[in-house]
């Protein structure tokens, strides 16, 4: 998914991840081409995925609807994994140990040993160990894990030796500049644990996924459910037909693609072909099963038209509208018409949309003038965190001032503030 919603300013920056087919892959090397059935007759594939909801940075913008604690819960993949099972990607759940999340919370990245997340290297004599002492005794306090990772491998041998990782709502998308094979994928326990522990993305789960809510300061007892691990099986995908779509007040106001930094001819022509099979599997799947009024959804659409799930995100907060804007949404959804049924709304659940006087509209990339920048998060946030209290900042500040103490003559007094 992403995370909750977005009252939130974009930062400049993309996330590259690997997302889903409908045909598995082998699992012998990282460049895998899936069967004729999941390959929707692409161009070749970008690296990156404009979309992490867990890095933006909160601009308080009126204008972007913000989601309540109920929205953002009902979009964490426990609870929306097990009923949507047939439309989306086959998956395994494992429960987190406290001990193991607040090893994910620490600062410093030490892993556990003899792990298999990186190429094995010749072991230094004592005498040439570059290493402090206090990084030793770092690196020797860290825990084994052992019965977490057995039963993480586990689950990835019985996903056919590959998967993509991600908590209740978030991927570590922003680490994949540690990952061996450009993306998330991952083959042993010890590669996700070290992509969880180089990711800033995924303290989005574990501390502030409730923060943008709505509701959040009224809500007594409001808390974060627990963590866990969501092993995604591993398809190799092409971005080009993932899309994302919207949903406000029980109707569904249109998609847009996924990705909006690549310009994809093929896909003007397929346009009224896609904007029929997104509005059936709504109305067919998605309508009568997911239980709230407002809230978007990723998909991916194959050769043979099965569209599979990727993630269901809450409507607005830090969830990004894409090729849309929020306040263009809201007026689509004004202008929308919703026929509810007595029976489905007094359990809470949306009807199928009449769309008498509205119809939903696919929006595509027209041209490569058209390109937008995506959300860079495949780097430490560090490196784009554009904040006046970021990194980036500080350096600028530091950079500024030893220019400035150089510019000055040597006898000319600093110029300090009374």
């Amino acid at each position: 998914m992403s995370g909750p919603d977005e009252s939130l300013k974009v930062v400049p920056g993309i996330s590259s991840s690997p997302s889903p087919s409908d045909t598995p892959l082998t699992s012998q090397h990282p460049s895998f081409l899936p069967s004729e059935e999941s390959i929707p007759m692409f161009l070749p594939p970008p690296t990156e995925e404009p979309f992490s909801p867990a890095v933006q940075v909160p601009t308080g913008d009126s204008s972007v609807p913000a989601p309540t604690i109920e929205e953002v819960l009902a979009c964490a993949y426990p609870k929306w994994g097990p009923f949507m099972r047939p439309h989306t990607i086959k998956a395994k759940v494992v429960p987190l140990t406290p001990e193991f999340v607040e090893y994910l919370q620490e600062d410093g990245l030490f892993l556990p040993k003899n792990n298999k997340a990186l190429p094995t290297r010749r072991e230094l004599d004592l005498d040439e160990t570059p290493w402090s002492d206090e990084e030793a005794e770092e690196t020797a306090r860290v825990p084994d894990f052992a019965p977490l990772r057995a039963e993480i491998q586990a689950e990835i041998d019985a996903l056919g030796g590959t998967v993509a990782p991600k908590l209740n709502w978030t991927a570590p998308k922003d680490a994949i500049w540690m990952s061996l094979y450009g993306n998330i994928m991952c083959s042993n326990a010890d590669e996700i644990i070290l992509l969880l522990k180089s990711s800033d993305a995924v303290m989005h789960d574990l501390c502030h996924a409730l923060d943008n809510c709505c509701d959040y300061e009224t809500t007594e007892g409001a808390s974060l459910p627990p963590p866990v691990l969501v092993l995604k099986k591993w398809y190799d995908m092409q971005p080009s037909t993932e899309f994302r779509c919207f949903v406000r007040k029980g109707e569904y106001l249109g998609a847009c693609q996924r990705d909006t930094t690549n310009f994809y001819p093929f896909l003007l022509n397929m346009r009224e072909e896609l904007e029929d099979t997104l509005l059936n599997f709504y109305d067919d799947h998605v309508a009568t099963n997911f239980p709230l009024f407002n809230y978007t959804y990723d998909v991916h659409v194959t050769k043979s038209n099965k569209v599979k799930i990727l993630d269901f995100n809450p409507y607005g907060g830090e969830t990004l509208p894409l090729l849309f804007e929020w306040s263009e949404l809201e007026q689509l959804a004004s202008v929308a018409t919703v026929s509810a049924s007595t029976e489905l709304v007094s359990v809470g659940v949306p009807s199928p949309a009449q769309h008498l006087d509205f119809q939903p509209e696919l929006r595509l990339i027209e041209s490569q003038q058209h390109i937008r920048p995506g959300l860079r998060t495949s780097v430490p946030l560090d490196l784009y965190d554009t904040s006046e209290s970021g990194a980036l900042a500080e350096f600028f500040d530091k950079h500024k001032a030893e220019h400035e103490k150089v510019k000055r003559k040597p006898d000319e007094p600093e110029n300090v503030s009374e």
